[in-house]
């Protein structure tokens, strides 16, 4: 029973207090809005491989995609239906040259657990917590 208890006490630690102070904040662009981002479907694109000096580039990319998308059905039908935002995640490089593998790529979302002594990413952290209390 103890061992439940400190398990909730570190995930309510990490998740309302810990885990915000890594959070990322980035500048967040509409490029179209039907309405309630709850009740309407939110396509949202993140430029990977744009430096800050590329965030125009990256604007005007997103926005030719965008067009693109629309113009294909089903989507043509629906384009109504949507919410469209870009997300200005500048790279420190230009370019994509490994996807998914890039220095900057979610080194963050790491965590180093002492209890378990091994690197784990946040949802991987959060299944193994759930997983011990209701075990």
């Amino acid at each position: 029973m103890k061992k439940r208890k400190l398990i909730v006490v570190l995930f309510v630690l990490f998740t309302g207090i810990i885990h915000p102070l890594f959070a990322q904040k980035f500048d967040v662009d509409t490029l179209v809005y039907n309405g309630n981002s709850n009740q309407y479907i939110n396509l949202v694109i993140l430029g990977d491989g744009y430096t800050n000096a590329e965030m125009t580039k990256f604007s005007t990319d997103a926005t030719k995609f965008k067009d693109y998308f629309f113009q294909k059905a089903p989507y043509s039908n629906y384009k109504n239906y949507f919410n469209v935002f870009i997300i200005k995640t500048p790279s420190p490089e230009s370019g994509v040259k490994h996807p998914g593998m890039s220095s900057d790529c979610g080194s963050a979302y790491l965590i180093q657990t002492t209890i378990l002594g091994q690197l784990l990413t946040l949802q991987e952290f959060i299944g193994w917590l759930l997983r011990e209390i209701y075990h």
